[in-house]
């Protein structure tokens, strides 16, 4: 990628009231900087419920390389456990801290290994005996966790510490190795735990190369500058539609307190679309990354793709003079490239880029 100039624009975008966001074009270059070699990453921290985890499978699928296909029913096996362990505890934590959106979903892949992170807030009384699960999962072989899997299975009442430990066993099972967690302090009633999976195709010999410290931090980049959602990825026709279904079916409460769904959500939708049409094709990839962040009423929307050097100051130029005309100005330079059928999936600052701003 030599030849090729990483360009993130439109950033602080949306402005539905007059606050300071934490999240700005050099939160977009942060993240990029650090998942730029990954086939997928994606990233989100916020509420959860049953029917977000079938489209962050969807998206799971759209990035493998190579033998990945043949862990693919793994890996769904996997997210939807990390779900549904995230969604068991956030009543409790919820209830008793008055503190929303603190879970984490982390899917990447990079090098045909696949980590799956997951984050949760659990009262710090659980903690020991969560502790010694995972203590006694870690000590079994593959007999042994098939056996503790049938006697979790077999208890007569089934506690949320009963489900979370067949859910760590499960996934222990799934990966073949021993699961990877970390507990970090929040408050005097809570502790962060991390869990993480690493999976790879049969006879793999890839060395991982993601530590489980390293999704905590991103997790803190998240929650520090106020971030939903980042994908790093193929922004091909269906992983276009993965997304867009991820924010409609998940995000759609959050945006309609805003008063302005329908033009938030179609803002998204053209940003994601512009990506599609105009990014540089690698090897049949139309690679970029999206970030959607939310503080109070104010969303702000980051995306980035790869163009050709050649195409920057063209479209430099086109972007800074949309940014410099008023609405009706806009109103004027739309329609008349309505009308005079100016249109084209190549080059940028078209129809698209018009309607945005």
């Amino acid at each position: 990628f030599s030849f090729l100039l990483f360009f993130a624009y439109l950033f602080s975008l949306l402005y539905f009231l007059l606050t300071i966001c934490f999240m700005d074009i050099t939160t977009t270059s942060w993240f990029y900087d650090r998942i730029w070699k990954d086939n997928l990453c994606l990233l989100y921290s916020g509420s959860y419920g049953d029917d977000i985890t079938e489209k962050f499978i969807d998206l799971s699928d759209y990035s493998g390389k190579g033998d990945y296909q043949r862990i693919t029913k793994k890996i769904s096996g996997v997210i939807a456990e990390c779900f549904q362990n995230i969604i068991r505890h956030e009543d409790v934590t919820e209830e008793k801290n008055n503190r929303e959106g603190i879970g984490f979903f982390l899917s990447k892949n990079c090098n045909e290994i696949h980590y799956i992170t997951s984050g949760n807030l659990i009262e710090n009384k659980d903690r020991e005996q969560l502790e010694k699960q995972l203590l006694k999962i870690n000590s079994l072989d593959k007999e042994g966790l098939k056996a503790l899997y049938r006697e979790l299975l077999n208890t007569d009442e089934f506690s949320k510490q009963t489900l979370t430990g067949l859910g760590l066993v499960d996934m222990a099972r799934k990966s073949g190795r021993e699961l990877d967690y970390l507990f970090k302090s929040y408050d005097n009633a809570f502790s962060l735990f991390y869990n993480q999976i690493m999976l790879k195709p049969p006879d793999e010999e890839t060395v991982g190369c993601f530590e489980l410290n390293e999704a905590q931090l991103y997790h803190q980049k998240m929650i520090d500058d106020e971030i939903l959602l980042v994908h790093k990825g193929d922004f091909s026709h269906e992983s276009i539609l993965s997304i867009l279904n991820i924010i409609q079916k998940n995000l759609r409460e959050e945006i309609k307190k805003s008063g302005a769904f329908r033009k938030i959500y179609h803002i998204l939708v053209e940003l994601i679309q512009n990506i599609g049409r105009h990014c540089y094709k690698e090897e049949g990839i139309k690679e970029g990354i999206f970030l959607l962040g939310k503080t109070g009423s104010n969303f702000i929307i980051n995306t980035g793709n790869y163009i050709e050097d050649d195409k920057v100051k063209g479209l430099k130029e086109k972007l800074d003079s949309l940014a410099k005309l008023d609405e009706a100005e806009l109103k004027a330079i739309y329609r008349k490239t309505l009308v005079e059928g100016r249109l084209s999936d190549k080059g940028g600052a078209g129809i698209g880029m018009i309607d945005i701003f």
